[in-house]
């Protein structure tokens, strides 16, 4: 049979206490949030799942979204049939993430926006835990690094392989039109019609750099640039050409 279990003052109190989890009258600062951030490309999930292989708590925003993060990043899952939950589903679902967490260690999440794609992080998550914890990880790899972690996200054998892919990534292209400008635009889609998919990385990296910088330093994220963000920026490099987990989880061990 079923394992049931009843939720006190139904759904509805439910709800209001996932929401209230995070407000500013909570005792967030038991929890040692340590978040993860960096350029597009660095391969910021691959490393939060290195770390929980290595024994650390994270939370996954992005898989709990089914999105990437990115204005790709509804590829991979649409392509599948993936949906992305309600905002609302969603809310439930960090919920339960963060009640699970031992507030004795610390606990991994990925640098995001508001939004991760049609999902909106709950505002005081996003204020009170994302923008106001103690330490931000800035993961710095060379270029060629980052372009095979985007190929491997965006463009792997498998995802290649899935109809709809390059009618997907025009779309997605057009979608950052007004930032890239109708010549890198027409480039970047000429580019995907003959597959050339580093190239068109190596592009897209010009779009996304200064607005990550931004997110990353400023107070209010999202690239507004407005204020200067209280948490301390760690930097964290690594020279290898391809995404090396256990070397980046060292070099963040020795820094808690």
């Amino acid at each position: 049979g079923l394992s049931v279990q009843v939720l006190e003052k139904g759904y509805k109190g439910y709800k209001t206490w996932g929401r209230s989890l995070w407000d500013v009258t909570s005792d967030l600062q038991k929890y040692r949030v340590e978040v993860i951030s960096g350029r597009t490309g660095v391969g910021k999930t691959m490393l939060l799942l290195e770390l929980r292989q290595h024994g650390y708590q994270i939370i996954d925003l992005e898989g709990l979204a089914n999105h990437k993060g990115s204005t790709f990043g509804h590829i991979p899952f649409l392509l599948k049939g993936i949906e992305q939950p309600s905002t609302e589903m969603y809310l439930n679902r960090l919920a339960a993430e963060w009640f699970r967490l031992d507030p004795k260690q610390p606990v991994f999440i990925e640098d995001e926006g508001h939004h991760i794609g049609n999902v909106c992080l709950p505002h005081n998550f996003y204020k009170n835990v994302l923008r106001n914890c103690n330490r931000v990880f800035r993961i710095n790899l060379p270029v060629l690094a980052r372009v095979s972690i985007l190929v491997g996200d965006y463009a792997s054998c498998d995802i290649l392989e899935l109809k709809g892919w390059m009618n997907g990534m025009i779309e997605a292209i057009k979608t950052a039109s007004r930032r890239l400008g109708p010549e890198r635009t027409a480039t970047a889609i000429a580019l995907i019609k003959e597959s050339k998919v580093d190239e068109v990385a190596k592009l897209m990296l010009t779009y996304y750099d200064d607005l990550y910088d931004r997110h990353i330093e400023s107070a209010g994220g999202t690239g507004s640039g407005t204020g200067e963000r209280k948490s301390r920026i760690i930097e964290v490099f690594s020279n290898c050409q391809t995404f090396n987990g256990p070397e980046l989880v060292n070099s963040i061990e020795k820094l808690l």
